[in-house]
């Protein structure tokens, strides 16, 4: 398909980044946005946003994306058929009946997250607060699913076929402790036997004591195995490796600098991509500095 036209009476970067992220980045579409809307009247096809008009897939235009700020918003749940939808519009003059533009931009933004809540214990937007969850929509791919059936509405509109985006699976790897039991230090060694000691933990005391003397593999030491499983499949994985500075009741990966850690890191290195885990109060110091 050639590049398609959007038409919408009003724009905003809200609208240029779910079109962006939608038709470019999802959908693998180029796009042309219009406000003028004489320009479509010679149009075989295109997208209408806010107006119902001839030859078009017509989306109605619930406002939010014109906003500015964060406010709370009534976001107007209901069924598209099987699949859930928000910003949902009465009446069927519409080729959709609710505003997926701004039913994406609320999800894929976060956007109820920048409300006032009550956080967990660890400072964290809780689910359970979500639209998502109150609708028991959150375990759903929601948006995917949203794709697929816009998708299908635009080629039957359009008559031209749009390739569906081929699926990748890439691994992803959090690598908060790389050894469960090597490579820690003396302190934290005799602290760990110390605590298991008290727990009466006869099993992880035999199995730190193997370990330590070379007899046993570390558990969590499954980096060869991962290799293995990604050439066996073609997989190229991705690393977060935690880099914290210092340990703590959250962060109990062995030092970045340490010899160990930067042979892990070297190996990893040639198997996917590394990436950076900041440690469990990255966060809050940012804030503080």
């Amino acid at each position: 398909m050639d590049t398609i036209v959007v038409y919408s009476a009003n724009s905003s970067n809200r609208l240029k980044y779910v079109l962006d992220w939608l038709l470019k980045e999802r959908l693998q579409l180029d796009y042309a946005l219009t406000d003028k809307e004489q320009d479509t009247y010679a149009l075989s096809f295109f997208i209408s946003y806010g107006k119902v008009l001839p030859n078009s897939v017509s989306i109605p235009d619930e406002g939010f994306l014109w906003q500015t700020g964060k406010h709370p918003c009534d976001t107007k749940p209901g069924k598209w058929g099987e699949l859930p939808m928000f910003f949902t519009v009465p009446g069927d003059e519409y080729t959709l009946p609710f505003d997926l533009f701004s039913a994406i931009f609320f999800l894929i933004s976060r956007y109820e997250e920048y409300y006032h809540y009550q956080p967990d214990k660890h400072n964290r937007y809780p689910a359970s607060h979500s639209v998502l969850f109150k609708n028991g929509w959150l375990q759903r791919p929601v948006i995917d699913e949203w794709i697929t059936a816009f998708r299908k509405q635009l080629q039957e509109t359009s008559g031209n076929r749009i390739e569906p985006t081929p699926f990748v699976f890439r691994p992803t790897y959090d690598i908060d402790m790389a050894y469960s039991h090597l490579h820690k230090g003396v302190g934290r060694i005799v602290g760990a036997y110390m605590r298991a000691l008290l727990k009466g933990d006869v099993k992880q005391i035999s199995e730190r004591t193997q370990v330590l003397k070379n007899k046993q593999k570390d558990p969590f030491d499954s980096f060869r195995w991962l290799r293995q499983l990604h050439r066996e499949y073609d997989a190229k994985p991705l690393y977060f490796v935690l880099s914290a500075a210092k340990t703590t009741a959250y962060d109990k990966n062995i030092h970045p600098g340490h010899p160990a850690m930067m042979r892990v890191i070297k190996n990893l290195v040639k198997d996917g991509v590394i990436g950076i885990h900041p440690s469990y109060y990255s966060l809050s110091r940012m804030i503080k500095w």
